[in-house]
Formats: C-alpha cells, structure tokens, sequence
C-alpha cells in the first residue's frame, strides 16, 4: 500500500491507527486505490478518532492553512454534509402536522 500511495509505511501506521491524517493529495490517492470516495475516507478516519479529538485536530489543522486554501475545504465539507443529509431518512419527529 505505502509503495502504492508514494508513502513511507511508518506514514501508513500512523494513519491506520489513527495517529495522522492523512493529507488532502494521499488521500485522494487512498481513495482512488481503494474504488472508495473521498468523503468516505475522511469519514472512516473521523470515525477512528473521538469526536471531540476530531473536531479539535480538524480546526487546528485548518487554522494553520491559508484562507484560500481554507475555503475550498470548507465547501467540500458542505457539499459532503448535503449529501449525507440527503441519504438519512427524515426523521419522524420533525415532521408537523402528521401524528
């Protein structure tokens, strides 16, 4: 896999357990390798982590990106969230008017 993605295996260790994300370009090379999407790869690894751990390192690492970098990100965190909001069922306690 390391020799796959251009990375050292150490680099795939950390990432496997969770310990390093793995940057935007490995992880499009990831995804690619694997026939996964690209949210999909960033949410497995969400999911790795405790959210809270998550949230953190995800703002620390977007703080440290220039705004023109930030902005790109942050759309595709929309559009990913849009796209899994329109895969949940509705939910049946928000609907109004129907009991």
């Amino acid at each position: 896999m390391a020799e796959r993605l251009d990375v050292s295996k150490n680099h795939i260790g950390y990432i496997e357990r969770g310990e390093r994300a793995p940057s935007l370009d490995v992880a499009v090379r990831l995804a690619k390798v694997l026939g996964l999407s690209l949210d999909s790869v960033f949410l497995e690894a969400a999911e790795a982590k405790p959210e809270r751990a998550f949230q953190d390192e995800a703002s620390a690492l977007l703080a440290g990106l220039p705004a023109e970098m930030r902005i790109p990100i942050l759309e595709m965190l929309k559009a990913a969230s849009r796209a899994q909001a329109r895969e949940r069922p509705p939910s049946r306690h928000g609907r109004k008017g129907k009991r």
